[in-house]
């Protein structure tokens, strides 16, 4: 198995930023299950999704914890886990999320510093 460090695509774009996601109830794992068939959530602990967008299609990632593999004997703050990634249609994304925020900038301000002039 192929071990890589992950840039989760925060450089070298035009905007970058973060996002929120709320699902309706317990549905969380049911999209696991439905992207990914016969996953062992005992086994597989689902802890990020990732969701790409180009063209008409998105592609979500999902990384999971591998309750099963052995500790790490390294003092490392790394963190090993298994990618899933499959396409999937909006329709049934949105079938188990409730709603999606997302906020990009151009990095020339802190957002967390903002103060919004509503006038």
């Amino acid at each position: 198995m192929k071990n890589q460090t992950q840039p989760f695509e925060t450089r070298e774009h035009d905007l970058t930023g973060s996002a929120s996601m709320d699902f309706y109830d317990d549905t969380s794992v049911s999209l696991f299950d439905t992207v990914v068939p016969g996953l062992d959530t005992n086994r597989f602990e689902p802890v990020a999704l990732k969701l790409y967008v180009s063209g008409s299609k998105p592609i979500l990632t999902v990384y999971a914890l591998d309750n099963e593999a052995p500790k790490s004997d390294s003092d490392s703050d790394e963190t090993r886990v298994r990618k899933f990634k499959v396409p999937i249609s909006w329709t049934k994304l949105f079938r188990f999320v409730k709603s999606l925020n997302l906020v990009v900038h151009n990095k020339k301000i802190n957002m967390e510093d903002l103060i919004v002039d509503r006038k």
